[in-house]
């Protein structure tokens, strides 16, 4: 049996979440563009045939699902493993 220090653990688990974050963030995004608009999200709004405001649009929903998803990922996951652990995790501290 493989036994990790206890920040190897924290560092494992909020990496996962972070890519779950992530993961969903874009899908969030993606879905929140193709109802409010009725077009595809940009796939790259670096394309000069995407307009500014079209850019700046799904820059801007990209950014705030991510920021959300972040925190509610990093939220989780402190809340998993004090559940699982009884400790806060590691380099976290209550306020």
């Amino acid at each position: 049996m493989i036994l990790m220090s206890s920040t190897t653990a924290w560092k494992a688990l909020s990496w996962t979440s972070a890519v779950a974050a992530a993961w969903a963030a874009r899908k969030a995004a993606t879905a929140i563009w193709s109802k409010a608009s009725d077009t595809e999200a940009p796939v790259n709004p670096a394309d000069r045939s995407v307009s500014w405001a079209e850019a700046a649009g799904w820059a801007g929903l990209a950014g705030l699902t991510s920021a959300a998803a972040r925190v509610l990922a990093r939220r989780g996951a402190a809340a998993a493993w004090e559940g699982v652990t009884g400790d806060l995790p590691p380099g976290v501290s209550a306020v």
